[in-house]
């Protein structure tokens, strides 16, 4: 049988182990990867360039044959990891670098308040955020590639943790808050004023089934629940879907705010979010 690591050797790539994974130059030929960002796991050897979006499996690559009982007890290792996630929570990793400054239309403030970071080792090329719970603790790290041609926008690490909305604690203007699609659609309403936002982490996650996850909400003075997802007909559909089962429930009033033609929240500005709430509520705020 052969090892990750060995086959690594044989086939004189140079790697640097990184936690459970090994760090190589990526194996796509048409990735001049100078600065390795290439990911193998060192049991299955399943490889994935965070920079290209390349992946794959090492022992398919070079035809080697897997080392099969080594990855059952892989196996039993991730999920003996999951637990402990679970229980103790995700860490920002070592070396860590705060994002201080504005991106994307939204100011270094915001990004600080939700404790953006990149870390070139870890997630290169991506701008990190700590997803918190309810209780304050980290149980994901989501990473968005800078690059809008990179593979993979998303990445979450641990991949096996469900999303949920966030964040968690809210501050409700008029016992209302706003759930939006994406993370980066939140982050532009907070910084341009609508401070009650509430990203889904897309259309579907918030679905009949864990509608529940909404009910940590009630708790914190939310009586209404406004659903503003993209200007497009995916979003317009699941957002009617979405205040239905909302009001189905019973837990909270609900509606929806829908935008124009290819408008997302992420597009807004100071003026737009200020007249919005003038509509939304009683009296502007």
């Amino acid at each position: 049988m052969n090892s990750v690591e060995e086959v690594l050797k044989k086939k004189d790539l140079y790697y640097t182990p990184k936690g459970a994974d090994l760090l190589i130059q990526c194996l796509n030929p048409e990735h001049d990867d100078k600065n390795p960002s290439c990911r193998v796991d060192r049991i299955t050897g399943i490889f994935h360039c965070f920079a290209c979006g390349f992946k794959g499996n090492i022992f398919a690559v070079f035809g080697i044959q897997r080392d099969f009982i080594s990855e059952k007890a892989h196996r039993l290792i991730n999920q003996i990891q999951d637990i402990k996630v679970a229980t103790r929570g995700v860490e920002v990793p070592p070396g860590s670098i705060p994002f201080n400054r504005d991106y994307r239309g939204i100011s270094s403030d915001t990004y600080k308040q939700f404790e953006a970071f990149t870390n070139d080792m870890e997630f290169p090329d991506r701008l990190v955020f700590p997803i918190r719970d309810i209780t304050g603790k980290i149980v994901v790290l989501q990473g968005r590639h800078f690059y809008s041609n990179g593979k993979d926008k998303y990445y979450n690490y641990p991949s096996s943790v469900k999303l949920f909305p966030y964040p968690q604690r809210v501050k409700p203007i008029q016992q209302s808050i706003v759930i939006v699609e994406g993370l980066f659609d939140m982050l532009n309403l907070h910084d341009k004023g609508m401070t009650n936002a509430v990203c889904s982490f897309g259309v579907s996650t918030i679905s009949s089934k864990s509608v529940e996850s909404l009910a940590n909400f009630k708790y914190q003075g939310v009586q209404k629940i406004y659903i503003m997802f993209d200007g497009d007909n995916a979003g317009r559909t699941n957002a009617d879907k979405l205040v239905q089962t909302i009001i189905g429930t019973s837990l909270f009033e609900a509606e929806a705010i829908m935008l124009d033609d290819e408008v997302d929240p992420g597009d807004l500005s100071v003026s737009d979010i200020k007249l919005l709430k003038g509509n939304m509520y009683e009296e502007q705020i």
